[in-house]
This record gives C-alpha cells, sequence and structure tokens, in this order.
C-alpha cells in the first residue's frame, strides 16, 4: 500500500487521452511549414515521416511513452520540427529563431482552426473523486503551457480538483527535473517524500525519483511495461489507482 499526502498528476495520456488528436495538430504543421518553404509533394512527405519519428510516433500512430510528444514541452517539438528541416536534402538556409517564430505562428492557426478537444481518460473522473474525498492535495505537473492545461482541464470538468499547475511557462526547470514536485510539496506543506506523481511516461517517474516522491505508472496512456524501473507500481487504467493507496 502507498501512503501520501498529495498527489501530483500528468496531463496528457494519464488524466487526458489527446495524443491522437496532437498528431493530427504536428501532422498539419509538418505540411504548413513544407508548403511554406515550397517543398515537392514528394519532399513534403518525407518531411512529415521525418517529423512524427522524431517526435516518438510509431509507424502503427501510437506515441512512444520515451518520445518527445508525450513528454516534451512546446519548445522542444518545436525543435524536432527544425532539426528534421535541417535534414532535409533541399535544405533551404533558414535561422533557427525565424523557423521557430513561423512554426508558433502556424500552430496557433492550426489550433484556432481545429482546436484539441481534451478525451477524459477511463477513470479519470473517479480517481480524482477519490482522491478529493481523502482530503489530499491535488496538483497538476504538464509539459504544456498553463493556459492549455487550465483550458483543457475546465473542458474536462476537472480544473476544481487542482490547487496547484506547475506548467512549462511557470516552473523554472521541466520534467524530468524534479523541480514541479518541490513546488507542490512546498505549496501543500508536505515533504516530497509524501508526494504521489502519477503518469504515464518515463519523465514522470524520473521527476518522482529525483526528488524522492512516490510512482504509479498508468499503462493507458502512451508507456509501455518496458519504459519504467521494476520498482515503478503500475496500473493498467486510472480505475486500478484505489485498490493500493492508503491515507498517511
Amino acid at each position: 500500500m502507498l501512503t501520501s499526502k498529495a498527489v501530483l498528476w500528468d496531463k496528457d495520456g494519464t488524466l487526458l487521452n489527446t495524443f491522437g488528436s496532437w498528431i493530427d495538430v504536428e501532422r498539419k504543421l509538418a505540411e504548413a511549414m513544407a508548403a511554406e518553404y515550397g517543398f515537392s509533394s514528394v519532399k513534403e512527405q518525407d518531411y512529415i515521416q521525418r517529423v512524427l519519428f522524431r517526435l516518438g510516433v510509431k509507424p502503427d500512430g501510437t506515441v512512444s511513452g520515451q518520445g518527445v510528444l508525450a513528454s516534451g514541452t512546446s519548445e522542444a517539438i518545436i525543435g524536432e520540427f527544425y532539426s528534421a528541416f535541417l535534414e532535409m536534402d533541399s535544405f533551404i538556409s533558414e535561422k533557427k529563431q525565424s523557423f521557430f517564430s513561423l512554426a508558433k505562428s502556424k500552430l496557433a492557426e492550426i489550433l484556432e482552426q481545429s482546436p484539441i478537444t481534451p478525451i477524459p481518460a477511463q477513470g479519470a473522473q473517479e480517481a480524482l473523486r477519490f482522491f478529493k474525498d481523502l482530503g489530499l492535495c491535488q496538483g497538476l505537473a504538464t509539459s504544456d503551457s498553463l493556459a492549455n492545461a487550465q483550458r483543457d482541464m475546465a473542458a474536462a470538468g476537472f480544473l476544481d480538483y487542482f490547487t496547484f499547475i506547475a506548467a512549462s511557462d511557470t516552473i523554472e526547470q521541466p520534467k524530468p527535473h524534479p523541480c514541479s514536485v518541490y513546488a507542490f510539496s512546498d505549496f501543500c506543506g508536505v515533504s516530497p517524500s509524501d508526494v504521489l506523481v502519477i503518469g504515464d511516461t518515463p519523465a514522470d517517474e524520473a521527476m518522482a525519483m529525483a526528488a524522492g516522491a512516490s510512482f504509479v505508472a498508468v499503462l493507458s496512456g502512451t508507456g509501455v511495461v518496458q519504459d519504467f524501473s521494476p520498482k515503478a507500481n503500475v496500473v493498467h487504467d486510472l480505475l486500478d489507482l484505489p485498490r493500493f493507496f492508503a491515507k498517511g
């Protein structure tokens, strides 16, 4: 049984099923960037495949738990777009700053036209309510921005469960650095060892281990058993959480 006084959640892949939508968004962004730089249709497809591979999208369309799309910040993801761009045989000289600025602008346009619809993961509502009923402080640690995290949590009906959000633009160092756990434990007035981190990627586990927090891996997101250490507590979905949790 786990004994914890506060719970720090990951967002995408853990509480929300969003990666299918994000793959479509990243594909559209790759198409937009290819068009902007005048790639032929053949080179456009080459560029798209390079981008998706770099982001950790597998041939079957699933997302690797160890890939950038699963746990990287927006900056890190666009960085992979730029790296794929540099690999192209028909590379057109472009400064990184200019490329990033254009990519961010194109991404904003795509998301405005086709917003991400957050789909709650199985058992998410029940798990959040379970910990709330125990009186535990609940927080969110995400590689997404604060505005996006608040938007997604509100759309899913989860925002009121959280008193703390560590986002890529509010925390000094994102996952796998333990900064989010330290900030959350300070906010809740508990020790980092009293925090339970729940996530679906190795970055979530690495963050928890570095901070001395407990960790539960959820396999309903991007991660598979082999992605995590032998010491990790593992559940197949969030409905399994209450069976081995005890309030301290």
